[in-house]
């Protein structure tokens, strides 16, 4: 989460580090899905708190077809540095 901030260039009190990593949790996200899921209000999701589904790497791979992955590869190379890529996915897509 620090990492995250100093790439983002966001200043953060020492004293919330701890308050913001609790909050950062599946659990706590899952408490406050109503408020937080995106487009919670447009019954998108079946159970908003399913949303914060698992949080383990690469899950949502299974859905996607391996033309959905190249357009996926292709896109994320034009939009994002190399370097945020890598962050973003330290294995292989």
């Amino acid at each position: 989460m620090r990492g995250l901030a100093m790439r983002l260039d966001l200043s953060v009190r020492p004293d919330l580090w701890s308050e913001l990593v609790k909050a950062a949790t599946f659990v706590e996200m899952r408490k406050r899905a109503d408020e937080i899921v995106p487009n919670a209000t447009e019954a998108l999701w079946h159970e908003n708190a399913r949303f914060f589904n698992k949080g383990s790497n690469g899950q949502w791979k299974r859905y996607l077809k391996e033309a959905d992955l190249l357009h996926y590869r292709a896109r994320i190379t034009e939009l994002a540095d190399p370097d945020l890529v890598a962050w973003l996915h330290p294995a292989p897509l």
